[in-house]
């Protein structure tokens, strides 16, 4: 199973969107998930970290630099893979990691494929 963690407000929206077409991709392909998004940055960190204690195949991260450092200072010290789909505003992380900034779907058919 893996974490979907949306931020809906990165982007001034965008995250919501893309996070949506990432639970239809999961669900259209029998991936299955759990949405531990929260309500607030907290939220969602918490909810993280007590997911951490489950089997997971990974996290999916939707949205952009804030989310990406929220969920690496929780993985820091795990071996867990993390899926970064882009939503944000400036999307450095992903820029660096050379990921499409605009296809969703590609980021996951590429990484999921061999998961």
């Amino acid at each position: 199973m893996w974490l979907l963690l949306i931020n809906p407000t990165s982007g001034g929206g965008r995250g919501a969107k893309v996070g949506a077409e990432v639970a239809r991709y999961l669900v259209s392909n029998s991936i299955q998930y759990s949405d531990i998004s929260g309500s607030s940055f907290e939220s969602a960190r918490t909810n993280l970290r007590e997911s951490l204690s489950a089997t997971i195949n990974g996290v999916i991260a939707v949205g952009g630099d804030g989310m990406v450092h929220l969920v690496i200072q929780e993985l820091a010290e795990k071996k867990v893979p993390l899926l970064l789909i882009p939503a944000g505003t400036g999307n450095d992380f992903a820029r660096v990691l050379h990921l499409p900034l605009d296809n969703p779907t590609m980021v996951l058919e590429k990484a999921l494929s061999s998961a």
